[in-house]
């Protein structure tokens, strides 16, 4: 196992023998040295490193402060600490243990004995960002659809949480779109699911392409998706709906693949003041009762909610491309 390694040392002779200590074992990848913290932190900050061996006391502060210091540095929080000390400096132990140091080895020491150390340190760092990793990769896909790569419904429902509660905080109005494809059953009979597979995927992306970067999309079931839109108005959330339906019927599908799919969407708008909602499961109802609206008035058209109970069907403006 070679690793990475920060040796802070002010004495030169003391950091000599670290140095050799490393080198004759073979595990040292790359070293770099400081002969003070405040070199030390500047090295961190653009450098990556697996461990810092450590002199309990530097020149312009002591270890302890450092330590505090190491743990400002964002990707350096989980970082491996191990110190080195006189006999004399052994009151420090407790107090750097407290401060999240991972080691303490007192001069004079046995290379065996810091290598060892250094070792196990390194190990369980390693262990530690595999399961970080590990665990990012698990929350990732619980959030995402697997076919579309889009946010899915699961998502979809905490972010509203979220979002409902910076609405009533701010007193500005959230938008909810849900969003249908017209017909889509043909193309799964017509063409095969595959097919209907890859028109989700484009459909997902084209969808995706058109929002700000606060936005964001998700696939709420089947051929169903959910956009969300943070501090928008109802103009401004019947706007995109236009130019999102637009989107969608003014190109073919799976035009890559040798095939022209003609495709609409319909799409149903609910946009108040988060005080007006209940909770997040009423925005959804309220838009998707919009989206049926839009469906009974012969689909590829756009309903948005007057009221909680009340809408207005907007026809297609076929004429009505509007540039983001």
């Amino acid at each position: 196992m070679k690793f990475r390694i920060l040796i802070i040392e002010h004495s030169l002779s003391q950091m000599e023998e670290l140095k050799t200590a490393f080198a004759q074992s073979g595990t040292m990848e790359r070293f770099y040295e400081a002969s003070d913290g405040s070199e030390g932190l500047q090295i961190l900050k653009d450098k990556a490193v697996d461990l810092i061996v450590c002199n309990a006391t530097l020149p312009d502060m002591d270890g302890l402060k450092f330590l505090k210091a190491v743990q400002t540095i964002p990707d350096c929080i989980h970082l491996p600490v191990l110190f080195v000390a006189s006999q004399a400096q052994i009151d420090y132990k407790a107090k750097a243990f407290d401060l999240g140091a991972q080691e303490f080895l007192i001069r004079p020491f046995q290379p065996e004995d810091l290598l060892m150390r250094a070792k196990s340190l390194v190990r369980i760092k390693n262990t530690y960002e595999e399961l970080h990793k590990r665990i990012q990769d698990l929350e990732k896909n619980s959030n995402v659809d697997p076919l579309t790569g889009i946010f899915n419904r699961k998502y979809l429902v905490d972010a509203m949480k979220v979002e409902l509660g910076r609405s009533r905080r701010h007193r500005f109005t959230l938008a909810c779109m849900m969003i249908d494809i017209d017909n889509f059953k043909c193309v799964n009979d017509s063409f095969g699911h595959r097919a209907g597979d890859h028109v989700l995927k484009e459909l997902a992306q084209r969808l995706g392409q058109q929002l700000r970067g606060y936005d964001f999309v998700a696939r709420y079931g089947g051929d169903e998706f959910t956009v969300l839109l943070p501090q928008s108005s109802k103009g401004g959330a019947l706007a995109l709906a236009e130019r999102l339906r637009h989107v969608i019927a003014s190109e073919p599908f799976l035009k890559r693949e040798g095939r022209d799919i003609p495709l609409t969407i319909s799409i149903g708008i609910a946009a108040f003041g988060g005080s007006e909602f209940n909770n997040e499961e009423q925005m959804v109802i309220t838009a998707d009762r919009a989206l049926y609206e839009a469906k009974q008035r012969g689909r590829n058209c756009i309903a948005i909610a007057e009221t909680l109970d009340s809408f207005r069907v907007e026809p297609p403006n076929l004429s009505c491309a509007i540039k983001k």
